[in-house]
């Protein structure tokens, strides 16, 4: 469960988290993750409407934020990736093998260019399930942007 006070009239979409039989093998081969988009839904380059996990391993990434000292909005948001990349390779992971992403955002700015720069990190025929929540605050001032993910080992 995740309690987030979100300050948008608009709900969220909430992502579910479920065990279910992997995925029969191809050729052998089971993926270590699906990518699905649901008959008479469209594919996004940014987030995917389902994505199922066929492995026991997780990496559970949440609270990140970016290191430089005094950021614009753009450097907040690119910065953020810089340590999420880090994140993920120190546990054996990458941006290709994300399954479930949320933001959290507390200005208009970093929203938006959340948008805009997704396309530069994630492969377009991978991009997790994902959602945005405007929030009140970060907690860590001046950041105006943090995440939380799962992903799987590469």
């Amino acid at each position: 469960m995740s309690l987030v006070e979100w300050v948008s009239e608009s709900p969220i979409e909430i992502e579910m988290v479920v065990a279910v039989k992997p995925s029969p093998p191809v050729d052998g081969v089971v993926p270590r993750l699906e990518f699905l988009t649901p008959p008479g839904m469209t594919a996004s380059p940014v987030y995917a409407r389902v994505v199922r996990i066929n492995v026991p391993q997780r990496i559970y990434v949440s609270g990140l934020f970016g290191t430089t000292e005094t950021p614009n909005a753009a450097e907040e948001v690119r910065d953020l990736f810089t340590t999420l990349t880090r994140v993920l390779g120190a546990a054996g992971g990458d941006l290709k093998h994300l399954a479930k992403a949320t933001y959290y955002v507390s200005e208009a700015e970093p929203s938006r260019l959340l948008n805009v720069l997704r396309p530069d990190y994630y492969d377009p025929q991978r991009p997790p399930a994902a959602s945005k929540a405007q929030i009140v605050g970060t907690g860590r001032l001046p950041r105006t942007i943090t995440l939380d993910m799962i992903a799987v080992p590469k």
